[in-house]
């Protein structure tokens, strides 16, 4: 079964490595394509996978928290990122990480370096507009 044939039976595109698991199972079923992909669907197999992804994502921010405390005791100049760089959200609201505070996040020259800074971030365009 195609990836295409999949989607359009059961209205779930998985990923591609997901659907190279969904593919072994498919070719473990005794039974064709549309009983397959009911029994994907009655099986709450769209659910199960979503739920691993977000097993995942979890496992995935448990490791930047890592990273992030690691970095925070190897840097005492590394900027102050109160645990949750780049952190994508869990499932239903859930979070390993505490907001960040607004008081938390690193200024531009921290974060940059000292980098020129203009007097107004928008200069009045010459020309076109003018």
């Amino acid at each position: 079964m195609m990836l295409s044939e999949f989607v359009e039976r059961t209205g779930f595109e998985p990923l591609p490595f997901e659907y190279e698991k969904i593919e072994e199972a498919y070719y473990n079923f005794n039974g064709d394509k549309d009983a397959f992909c009911k029994a994907f669907v009655e099986g709450d197999g769209e659910r199960k996978i979503y739920q691993a992804r977000a097993a995942e994502i979890d496992r995935l921010n448990g490791k930047i928290l890592e990273m992030d405390k690691a970095a925070a005791g190897a840097s005492p100049v590394a900027p102050a990122r109160g645990g949750r760089s780049w952190v994508y959200p869990l499932a239903q609201g859930e979070s390993t990480a505490a907001p960040l505070k607004t008081e938390q996040r690193s200024s531009n020259s921290q974060t940059f370096g000292n980098l020129p800074q203009t007097k107004s971030p928008l200069q009045p365009c010459k020309g076109a507009f003018a």
